[in-house]
């Protein structure tokens, strides 16, 4: 009986380790711009947030629109915009990964939540253009550019995979929307690849 409890103990021990283990495994680093991409302009509409906002910075999520982590990111964002001044606030471009070859995809419950953030455009990122330009490989990774198209901040806003509450990289969202310093390093992102988006 005792070999048989010790066994059980010793599988819900390995199991919850890989379990923990993924949660706290980020996804693939990105290389987003330190400047707004060039003229070519990209999928997703969100060219004109530094050119035609009036000087408003902006915020762009890239996610997967069935990665059970954006939930979290969404609920992160808004989070911190709630605590951020409703006046300036920056133009918001939620862009969801979607393979070319799967246009029937529709809108779902993510979609929905994006959209209720203030002010927010969503929309499918095909083919995943629009993340390869800005050199995102992970759902959940948020940019924020100023109105000069500088990069302000970079990376994740959850503490580990699917969690939201006060991290590091939400905190140093607030700060770089506030107009503190920027995050002078890129925070992890703990979402799916975006890879399989590409062309």
């Amino acid at each position: 009986m005792l070999i048989l409890i010790a066994v059980s103990l010793t599988a819900a021990a390995a199991g919850f380790s890989r379990v923990l283990a993924f949660d706290l495994t980020p996804g693939q680093q990105d290389t987003a711009p330190t400047l707004w991409p060039g003229p070519a302009g990209i999928d997703g509409g969100i060219k004109p947030a530094i050119q035609g906002n009036g000087g408003r910075s902006s915020l762009i999520l890239f996610a997967h629109p069935f990665c059970s982590c954006t939930h979290a990111t969404i609920s992160e964002i808004a989070r911190v915009l709630n605590r951020h001044s409703r006046k300036d606030l920056p133009a918001i471009h939620v862009l969801f990964s979607r393979p070319e070859s799967v246009s029937r995809w529709k809108p779902g419950a993510l979609w929905v939540e994006a959209a209720a953030l203030p002010g927010s455009s969503v929309s499918w990122d095909d083919g995943g253009r629009a993340a390869g330009q800005f050199g995102v490989r992970t759902s959940g990774t948020v940019l924020l550019y100023n109105a000069r198209g500088v990069l302000r901040f970079a990376g994740g806003v959850t503490g580990s995979r699917g969690h939201a509450g006060d991290n590091f990289g939400s905190a140093a969202l607030a700060r770089a929307l506030d107009g503190g310093k920027p995050a002078m390093r890129r925070f992890l992102v703990f979402g799916c690849s975006l890879g399989e988006f590409r062309k």
